[in-house]
């Protein structure tokens, strides 16, 4: 009896599951158009006229929603691309973990194959911020400026371990929760608890981009996607990574600085041990020392501290990173 209840339940959850997916999908138009890279298609947004043209990479687990609002002001001046990665956003899934230097093949395939040309001002957040300094790597002369956004350093795992003591990741338990997210999401699970809205929630978005995220954050793939993702970023903060060469490229850093209390509170972290607290002042000094050292990357490079504001710089303080977008393109349009 008790297996049967169970199939039961199967059963109607993953009808349940389906049958909100169409329904998500069909309240949401897509915005761009899905472009063939190979085996599988990315979902690429471009719009405006003008050179350069602006590139968004989001941060780990987001994708081109996060720009939207950016997109649409730059769009009046100049062009502006924006994609998902695969298997997030509206992109399709490509069913295995993929390298750096293979994302930014892709992207420069996605770019090639739905029309677009550099010169590109490249903007990163987060992991993103790897990933276009990959693609400078790799096709470096079609890249006219960058900004990278609280930017993710290839070696802070290794750096903040030094500091704070320890060998640096010794476990992953996101791989684990991801690996169950996987299981128990087409069958309405992930949905029915709220997964997505515990961890993008607290997060700036307008209510426009929350019900995109909402409704393509519950759909199937998007556990799978994060969990190469994660494992992508697992593999490669195991070992020193050479840091690419920007050359003379004007380059604009643009960090979250807090203070060891801006962190407890944010985190909802009441009380400390006097050790945790310096550990957590050291790694924070960290932190700026390697968006500093992002900044010295080229001879064009600067650093410019934000202050309260979170990880999400993009969607706390638009304006700001609006205002250094334009500084870049002014600086390479002179």
């Amino acid at each position: 009896m008790g297996g049967l209840l169970f199939v039961f339940l199967v059963v109607i959850g993953f009808a349940y599951q389906q049958m909100a997916t169409a329904r998500d999908r069909q309240a949401m138009p897509m915005r761009g158009e899905l472009v063939s890279v190979g085996d599988y298609q990315l979902h690429l947004v471009c719009e405006g006229a003008g050179s350069p043209t602006v590139l968004f990479e989001s941060g780990f687990g987001s994708w081109s929603v996060d720009w939207l609002h950016l997109q649409q002001e730059l769009a009046q001046e100049t062009r502006v691309c924006s994609y998902d990665r695969a298997g997030l956003g509206w992109s399709e899934g490509a069913g295995r973990v993929l390298t750096v230097e293979a994302m930014a093949r892709n992207l420069h395939t996605l770019l090639a194959n739905g029309g677009e040309s550099g010169p590109y001002v490249l903007v990163g957040h987060s992991l993103g911020g790897i990933l276009v300094r990959a693609f400078y790597g790799q096709y470096g002369d079609e890249v006219a400026g960058m900004v990278l956004v609280d930017s993710a350093h290839e070696n802070q795992t290794q750096r903040t371990a030094e500091v704070v003591g320890g060998e640096g990741r010794e476990s992953d338990p996101l791989q684990i929760v991801l690996q169950i997210c996987r299981v128990v999401g087409p069958v309405g699970v992930i949905r029915l608890l709220g997964v997505p809205d515990a961890f993008f929630g607290g997060l700036s978005y307008s209510e426009e981009q929350y019900e995109e995220v909402m409704g393509l954050a519950n759909q199937n793939g998007y556990c799978e996607a994060m969990q190469y993702e994660n494992e992508l970023v697992w593999m490669f903060t195991q070992e020193e990574q050479a840091l690419v060469d920007l050359e003379d490229v004007p380059l604009l850093v643009l960090s979250n600085v807090m203070t060891a209390e801006q962190v407890l509170s944010v985190s909802g972290v009441a009380e400390v041990t006097a050790e945790e607290m310096a550990d957590l002042e050291r790694s924070l000094q960290v932190a700026n020392e390697l968006s500093q050292e992002l900044a010295a990357l080229s001879t064009a490079g600067e650093w410019r501290p934000i202050t309260n504001t979170t990880h999400y710089i993009h969607l706390d303080k638009p304006e700001v990173v609006l205002a250094g977008i334009w500084d870049v393109l002014e600086e390479v349009t002179e």
